[in-house]
């Protein structure tokens, strides 16, 4: 696994749980960030909005979607949910 120290601090920022709820969204070139911000549920500023979705956008950007979601698979402290949800996203980005 390529860049882990680099994957886990942007993950960290983001928030694992975050990455994975709004992945599609992180992940859909068609929605703009802003479109993205006004997705979030979450009783964020609008400053952590904005920086979440930007790290989000640039940990997909730069590197292998499949090593971000090992990483998300592999963390110690992840609900089992979100796991799950990763597992599910690596067995569609690996075929």
């Amino acid at each position: 696994m390529k860049n882990t120290v680099v994957i886990n601090k942007l993950l960290n920022r983001v928030g694992m749980k975050v990455f994975i709820k709004y992945f599609e969204s992180f992940n859909n070139p068609k929605l703009t960030n802003n479109d993205i911000v006004k997705l979030f549920e979450e009783d964020f500023t609008m400053k952590s909005k904005i920086s979440r979705t930007s790290k989000a956008r640039k940990l997909i950007r730069e590197n292998s979607l499949v090593d971000i979601l090992e990483v998300i698979v592999n963390a110690k402290k992840i609900d089992f949910e979100t796991s799950e949800k990763a597992k599910l996203l690596i067995n569609l980005f690996s075929n």
